[in-house]
């Protein structure tokens, strides 16, 4: 490859009429050089910009940057396409966010549900990742809440099966669910999404106010043959040692 020579500018020997071709070659003919008396570096130049007119610079100043400072704080304003994705990007942490921790998706449902994460094997990884660039991130032990108990629930609702719905649920419950034992206390019951509307008619029954989950149930191999398909569980449970003693009883 042949060497290209760079042009040398010998600033302090330049005429007006050359200043002015070397700032058309920068800037076109956006600006207005009809004022213009070029007289080295140190001395200011007049500038006539069509959007904020006269302004003074110096020579150098004018060709390295953006040519009219009003103009070139205007820009710095607008937001740039790095900006703008950040934008969108930190937007989207925040709905990642309210779907995991809130309504207890799993990271592949998130990421599924938010188009995001595609080109990324491990799911939580990621997610994890753009949660705490945005300062989201909280241990996975406040998303799950078990330990501790922030909703409400008709703790009494297994003492007395007086009534058909409270039969059916139970029943249910022997077919569908399964309970944890001590210290957890607590009651899950997992079905496919498509019948999360039995889940949400019990958890109306039953005066609970907790969230229903979604999650992916992922099956890998059957038989030694590796599969891709996922599953998406919908899931309630209820960690009360109300519900835990009436359904033992």
């Amino acid at each position: 490859m042949k060497n290209k020579a760079k042009a040398i500018i010998r600033w302090k020997d330049l005429t007006t009429e050359q200043y002015i071709f070397l700032a058309k070659k920068v800037h076109g003919n956006i600006y207005d050089y009809s004022q213009v008396k070029y007289n080295g570096l140190s001395k200011k130049i007049k500038i006539i910009c069509p959007t904020h007119g006269e302004s003074l610079q110096f020579p150098k100043k004018h060709i390295n940057t953006s040519g009219c400072k009003k103009c070139g704080r205007e820009k710095s304003d607008n937001p740039t396409k790095v900006e703008l994705k950040t934008k969108k990007e930190k937007k989207l942490a925040k709905k990642a966010a309210e779907l995991f921790y809130e309504q207890f998706y799993s990271s592949d449902s998130v990421c599924e549900e938010l188009n995001i994460g595609s080109n990324n094997s491990y799911k939580y990884g990621y997610l994890k990742g753009l949660l705490k660039k945005y300062d989201l991130y909280r241990d996975n032990s406040d998303r799950r809440g078990m330990n501790t108990r922030r909703y409400n629930v008709n703790e009494k609702f297994f003492d007395n099966i007086d009534t058909e719905e409270k039969a059916y649920i139970l029943g249910f419950i022997y077919a569908d669910g399964n309970i944890d034992q001590p210290p957890n206390n607590k009651l899950n019951i997992n079905l496919q999404e498509k019948d999360i509307h039995i889940l949400e008619d019990i958890r109306r029954i039953m005066e609970f106010d907790g969230i229903i989950g979604i999650y992916d149930t992922k099956k890998t191999h059957i038989m030694g043959k590796k599969l891709k398909s996922v599953q998406r569980t919908a899931r309630m449970c209820i960690s009360h040692n109300g519900i835990y003693n009436g359904l033992l009883k």
